[in-house]
This record gives structure tokens, sequence and C-alpha cells, in this order.
């Protein structure tokens, strides 16, 4: 089924024939959530009903991931990229869905008779706002991410929709028609605060967060078409990122903040775009000759490996230095890699911790002062004196604690401090 896509209240509807949405002037508005860009869903038309799709963020590998003969639509990705809510006409109208990445495990969430549509995730992944005419309106919901405790936030005469929300979880961008135009409202995420932020007088729609949460874009009808604007989240700097004669709109963030892909009607139909989150280097990704928008990011989580070795820092035993097989021949929890010093008599083991030192690159004069403390203990232990090496030891360590995030990395400092204490062990220092 094809829907006419047009404003409630608008002088001028889209130039074209876009498919998919379920009520007039309604769109997915989205949060971007932080993190690497993974893949692009988005709806299309090009299996004569509308479906929604998946590709890599360069246009490759579109890959169909509903095959009901209602219209499948609306796309939102969740916070972790592993489920993806939509909205679904297969049950007599239209209603939230959700469903794993593959499209497997496709489940219903809302039951109203009314319709339920534009779903979008909270950053947390727990909720899922939405809007639904079920009090004879559109206006804006909340709901657990498993359909229940489903509340209503917004409860104007006019129209309230297109919920997205901020990545930080406080607030809700939404669009509204109480000021007789569309125009971007925030509330807090309790409903409350509810404020006018675009303010322009305009047709302003489709908010969109970025994934710091400072800016927001946004559809406007700026002079006869829809252009893709951006501005601050409290509404100031308000900038066009697009300028074409054809209809720019359904803006999304990539989550790494650099891209913005949106949907536009300049090649004679809807395709995808992407562009610089400047507005420069606009490019269609999707090209083909049927309708593709409602374009929605997948945010892949980071995990910090900073030493490349395949072992997240989280649990990596030795998180600076390569050690794929997390050896740790003392069982002290540093790993072999940050703690060479293992099982190794205490002369040999103060030898190296004097290289370890002059690996650093430190001030020279913090270097000489530190390896005179290492071999001041390494004299004293070769003359038999125990009790002064241990205390060349100990004025080391108050040494290297003293200069941590200072001339010595704090990572640094904590591999120094452990292999001595080390050492002091294996001399049975107090």
């Amino acid at each position: 089924m094809s829907i006419k896509r047009s404003l409630a209240g608008a002088a001028t509807a889209l130039s074209a024939v876009i498919v998919l949405s379920p009520v007039v002037g309604a769109a997915t508005a989205l949060g971007a959530f932080p993190g690497a860009n993974g893949k692009i869903a988005f709806q299309s038309g090009r299996d004569g009903n509308a479906e929604i799709y998946v590709m890599n963020p360069d246009g490759s590998g579109q890959t169909r991931l509903t095959t009901d003969p209602a219209d499948d639509t609306q796309p939102a990705w969740s916070p972790n990229g592993q489920k993806i809510a939509f909205t679904g006409s297969r049950d007599g109208n239209f209603e939230i869905y959700v469903m794993n990445p593959d499209g497997s495990g496709q489940t219903r969430l809302t039951t109203d008779p009314a319709d339920d549509y534009t779903p979008a995730w909270s950053p947390d992944g727990n909720r899922l706002a939405f809007t639904s005419i079920r009090d004879g309106s559109p206006e804006v919901y909340v709901m657990n991410a498993d359909g229940s405790a489903q509340m209503k936030l917004t409860s104007d005469p006019s129209a309230d929709f297109e919920p997205a929300w901020s990545p930080d979880g406080s607030r809700i961008a939404f669009t509204s028609m109480r000021d007789g135009v569309n125009q971007v409202y925030v509330m807090n995420a309790d409903g409350t605060g509810q404020t006018n932020v675009s303010n322009s007088g305009l047709h302003d729609l489709q908010p969109a967060w970025s994934p710091d949460g400072s800016r927001i874009a946004f559809a406007s009808f700026t002079g006869g078409d829809f252009e893709v604007v951006v501005m601050n989240a409290d509404g100031s700097w308000q900038t066009n990122l697009t300028s074409n004669d054809a209809d720019d709109l359904l803006p999304a963030w990539s989550p790494d903040g650099n891209s913005v892909a949106f949907t536009s009607t300049r090649d004679g139909n809807e395709e995808i775009y992407v562009m610089n989150a400047d507005g420069s280097a606009e490019e269609n990704r999707t090209n083909h000759s049927s309708s593709d928008l409602e374009a929605d990011w997948q945010a892949v989580s980071v995990v910090a490996d900073t030493d490349v070795d395949g072992v997240p820092d989280a649990a990596d035993n030795c998180p600076l230095v390569g050690n794929p097989a997390q050896a740790d021949r003392d069982g002290d929890g540093i790993g072999d890699a940050c703690d060479p010093l293992d099982g190794r008599p205490p002369q040999q083991q103060l030898a190296d911790l004097d290289a370890a030192v002059g690996t650093l690159g430190l001030d020279q004069g913090i270097e000489n002062s530190l390896q005179v403390k290492i071999q001041g203990a390494s004299r004293e232990l070769s003359l038999g004196r125990k009790a002064t090496g241990c205390g060349k030891l100990d004025a080391f360590i108050n040494e290297v604690t003293a200069q941590a995030g200072l001339a010595i990395s704090e990572a640094a400092a904590v591999d120094l401090i452990a292999a001595a204490r080390q050492v002091k062990a294996a001399l049975g220092c107090p």
C-alpha cells in the first residue's frame, strides 16, 4: 500500500508519493546513539509494498529483512544494535513491532485498535517512545521494551508525534502542530517542560539528535521544498545542511557523528543519501528505481583494545602490551608482558625493573633518580644489607607514586609499583 505523504496543514504537499507514512505528516524521528558506524536500516517499496532492508554504509549489501504482504516501515535500531523496532500494518492497523538484526524473531509490542507508529528507543534500551492516535489525535507515548506499561506523555488537542530520545535519556524531541504549523519541541523524558525549540514559523519536523546530544537535525519547509537543517539542542544556530530544488528530509545521524543520512527526491524518486555532518559530499547510497527512505544507522559497540591483541582492555591482564595468551606465571593478576619479573631471582628482577624505567622515555632527572634507587637496592642486596635494600625500594615506590599522572603515566606507574612490590615480596621486606 502506498500512502501519499503530506503535512497536516501544509500549504504544499511533497512533490512525490513517498511510501509508508501510516498517518499523514508522521515519520520516524530518531536519536543517534554513540558508537562505530554499523549498517543502515531503511524502508523500500521495491518489492511492491513497503519492506525493511539493511545495507552497509557505502550502500552495498542491500538485504531485505521483512517479507509480509502488509507494509513494514520506520525501522529504528536499538542502542546496542541488536534489535530493530518498526511499524507494521500486518494486523489490520499500524502497530509497533521488534525484530532481530537479521529479520528473525518478529514480535508485536502494541495491540491497540488505533494506529501506533514512529518507534524511538531510549538510550538504555529499556523503553520505546512512539506515536498513538488512540485518544483521537496523535500523541507521544512511552512503553517498556516488551510493550508493557504504556503511558501517555503529551496531551494537546493538536497533533504531537515523531518522538526522538536524547542520547543521555533526559529529553525527548518531538513534532507538534500546537502552534498552527509543525514545530520541533523538546520535553523532559517524563513529559514535563514542553518547549518549542525550532520556533521558525515554517513547517519543522522529524527531529534527530546528534550522538553527543548537542545538536538536532530536522526537516524544514524553507521555500517550496524541504531541506535538512541542523540547530543546537536549544534551537540556536539553525543552519541548512542541504539546499536543493527537490525535497531533502528524514535526517539520521551516524553513530560517530561525522555523517547524516537523509531521504532525497532529487533523482525523481526517494533515495537514501549520506553527507558529511557539515552538509558536504552528498552521495546517493540506494540508487534504486523504487522508493527508498527512512534511514536509521546502527551503532556498533566500540570495545577498547589498546594493545590490539584481541583481548578487550576490561579483561586484559596487561592492556598496554600484546599478550593474547594472557600468561601470568605468578598468578598475581598482572600478565607476564607487563610483569616480566615473575618467578625470577630478586637481583634479576631489579635488573629488569631498571631496564623498564629506561624504556619509558622519562625526564632525564627523574629517570636517573629512579634508577639510582633501583641500583642502590641491588648494591645493598649484594652486600647482604636487605633492610637497606628494602628501604631503597620503598623510596622508589614513593617517587613513582608522586610522579603518577605527571611525569609518569598512570598505567606505567601501576606496572612499576607492582614490579617493585613483587621484588619486596621475594625478599621478604616488610
